[in-house]
């Protein structure tokens, strides 16, 4: 065989793994984003129907949250599934940047809205007899509220001072160059710090409920959240870890053209394993009793 066969076969090759790995990356994005949407769905179902949880401020954070994942599975994850698919984005700069804006500014929302239900917990484990009076309309107005306004005041500098959205390969990026750092000390190393010394705080008070004799109930829920929060809290970061590996890895190490080609790849993959944490927690949030027995409740099943 000649060196030119030789060139086709190979190139032919590659051409067909290229092909075979994009169709595997679109079914399995389609079917988090599917997923994303229904779970999403069905959770805030279950906090709309039942009147109880309506009324309580951490199943309506929970909901803004769902409601933030389900926006972020129809306005952002179907563009993201077209542009791997299609190798390149076909929507034109205006909407490139649009769309890079909406990602990162919803995104962050997401998390600040993980973040303040783990202090709304917080501030009930504190001060379990006084929570209610604590917890006035002014206060549940501002805990809703204040996730987006700090999530615009962080994000939009990030994005409109990054570099230039659209790349050689025609490719919608969303953050790249120097700017990919600060992303990943906001998005990523911060948040997950913040809700570590929460879950820390959360122990140390639930310790100091048993000291002072409040009632099992009152000691029993605190240490209910507790583990709720660290199993949620968990499945989120760790599902993210590896984006923000590969992400890191990208920026400021200096791999050779064929390692960038196979980190992209790679960057693909662990981008949609990161938002399928938006598809699981809704099932997690079932394990905290008020919010699973509005489910039940929803299925018709005694409670």
């Amino acid at each position: 065989m000649s060196q030119l066969e030789e060139l086709t076969t190979v190139t032919q090759s590659e051409m067909s793994y290229d092909s075979n790995m994009r169709a595997a990356l679109g079914i399995t994005s389609s079917l988090v984003t599917v997923s994303i949407l229904l779970s999403n769905l069905v959770l805030s179902g279950t906090i709309l129907y039942n009147r109880e949880l309506r009324r309580n401020q951490f199943s309506i954070l929970v909901l803004m949250l769902c409601i933030i994942s389900f926006i972020i599975g129809v306005v952002i994850l179907p563009f993201s599934i077209d542009q791997e698919v299609k190798s390149g984005w076909e929507f034109g700069l205006m909407w490139c940047e649009t769309w890079m804006i909406l990602d990162v500014f919803l995104f962050t929302i997401a998390i600040l809205y993980l973040a303040t239900i783990n202090i709304e917990r917080l501030l009930l484990a504190l001060r379990p007899d006084k929570y209610k009076n604590d917890m006035h309309i002014t206060v549940r107005i501002f805990m809703i509220g204040l996730p987006w306004l700090l999530a615009a005041l962080i994000s939009l500098p990030l994005t409109l001072k990054s570099e230039p959205v659209m790349d050689s390969n025609g490719y919608c990026s969303v953050i790249k160059g120097k700017y990919r750092l600060a992303t990943i000390v906001i998005f990523f190393l911060i948040p997950m710090v913040l809700v570590t010394l929460i879950i820390i705080g959360m122990v140390l008070a639930i310790s100091r409920l048993s000291r002072q004799m409040y009632t099992i109930q009152v000691v029993s829920m605190a240490r209910n959240d507790a583990i709720v929060l660290c199993v949620i809290n968990l499945t989120f970061f760790a599902l993210w870890v590896p984006f923000f590996i590969v992400s890191a890895v990208m920026s400021y190490g200096k791999p050779q053209e064929h390692e960038k080609e196979q980190l992209n790849l790679i960057l693909q993959w662990t981008y949609w394993l990161g938002f399928l944490s938006l598809a699981i927690l809704p099932w997690l949030w079932l394990l905290q009793k008020e919010i699973r027995n509005g489910y039940k409740k929803l299925l018709g099943c005694e409670v």
